[in-house]
C-alpha cells in the first residue's frame, strides 16, 4: 500500500505531464540510436512492444528519479542512481535492437576489440536473444522503480 501512496504523490499532473516528455524523448533517442546504427534507417530486429515497455518502464525511474532528487534537499544523493540507471537502460537497450546488422555500432567496437569473427558470432547471439535482454532490462528497471518508491519517506522528503 505504501508503494501505491508514493507513486500516487509522484505522479502530481506536473510529474504526469515530465513523464509524457521523457518517453518522447526516449523514443526519439532509441529512433535516433537505431537510425544511426543501420545507415539512417531505423530497423530494429526486437519486438516493438518490447521497445516500448522498455521506454515506458526507464521514463517511469526517471521521474521517480527527478521527484526525488528535487524533493530532497537535505537528504544528498537521493535519486541519482534511479536516473543514472533509467538512461543507462535505454541507451543499452537501444544499442542491443541494432545488433543483427553488420553495421551496429556494437559491432564495431566488439570488431577493433575482439576481431570481425568474434565480433560476429557476439553480435548474432544478442541479436537472437534480443527480446530477452530487453525483457530482463524491462524487468530490472520495474525492480527498481519499486525500491526507488520503497525508500520515498511517508510525507515530504523535505
Amino acid at each position: 500500500m505504501k508503494l501505491y501512496q508514493n507513486l500516487r504523490k509522484v505522479y502530481s499532473l506536473g510529474y504526469l505531464l515530465l513523464n509524457l516528455i521523457i518517453i518522447l524523448i526516449y523514443y526519439e533517442a532509441i529512433e535516433r540510436i537505431l537510425a544511426l546504427q543501420q545507415f539512417g534507417l531505423a530497423f530494429s530486429t526486437a519486438p516493438a512492444s518490447l521497445i516500448i515497455t522498455l521506454v515506458l518502464s526507464s521514463s517511469v525511474l526517471m521521474t521517480i528519479a527527478i521527484y526525488t532528487i528535487l524533493e530532497s534537499r537535505k537528504r544528498k544523493g537521493l535519486g541519482y542512481e534511479e536516473a543514472a540507471s533509467s538512461c543507462v537502460t535505454a541507451v543499452v537497450g537501444g544499442v542491443m535492437s541494432g545488433c543483427g546488422c553488420q553495421g551496429a555500432i556494437m559491432y564495431s567496437v566488439l570488431a577493433i576489440a575482439f576481431g570481425s569473427g568474434e565480433a560476429y558470432a557476439i553480435n548474432t547471439v544478442f541479436s537472437e536473444h534480443i527480446g530477452l535482454i530487453l525483457a530482463a532490462l524491462t524487468i530490472f528497471n520495474i525492480v527498481f522503480i519499486v525500491y526507488s518508491l520503497g525508500r520515498i519517506p511517508g510525507g515530504r522528503l523535505k
